[in-house]
Order: C-alpha cells, then sequence, then structure tokens
C-alpha cells in the first residue's frame, strides 16, 4: 500500500521496501527453523540438514546476485567513462 500510493513521495516508497523486505526475509528464514524445532526426533536430523542446504543455497544465490550486480556496473561505467573521453567511436 506505502509503494503503490508513493507517486512524487520517496519515503512511502522506502518505507514499503522495508517492510516488504523484512516481511519477506522474516519469512523465509523464519519457516524452516520453526519446522525444525517442532519435528519429532526421527526426522530432526534430517530436516536441519535441508535447512542448513536451504540456508547455503540462499546465501550463495545472494553472493551470485551482488557479483553480478557489480561486474554489470563496471562496464556501464567503463563504458560510459570511454565514450564521455572521446576514445570510442560513436
Amino acid at each position: 500500500m506505502l509503494e503503490t500510493n508513493a507517486r512524487s513521495d520517496l519515503g512511502g516508497l522506502y518505507g514499503g521496501c522495508v517492510l516488504t523486505g523484512s516481511g519477506a526475509s522474516g519469512a523465509s528464514n523464519l519457516t524452516p527453523i520453526y519446522i525444525s524445532e517442532i519435528a519429532p526426533l526421527t526426522i530432526a536430523r534430517s530436516l536441519v540438514t535441508f535447512v542448513g542446504l536451504y540456508e547455503f543455497r540462499w546465501q550463495a544465490g545472494g553472493l551470485v546476485g551482488f557479483w553480478i550486480n557489480v561486474n554489470d556496473y563496471l562496464l556501464v561505467e567503463a563504458a560510459r567513462f570511454l565514450t564521455d573521453n572521446g576514445t570510442v567511436w560513436h
């Protein structure tokens, strides 16, 4: 609601992003922990392993996304630098 009503005010957009991000991260991180806490002991080990693999994959995906963004930023800035300095024909 905050994000859709923020036509000229960026504060509402930022607030909506913070609330949405907090809710999504809380749900994605607390749900596997809750499931592993109420599980019977016979399957608790497999669930803990599953939660560990889930967290590892989540963090690995974030790391890959970070480096993709860094690479995109560097490529755009390098192209802008070369274009502004007249070293690229356009």
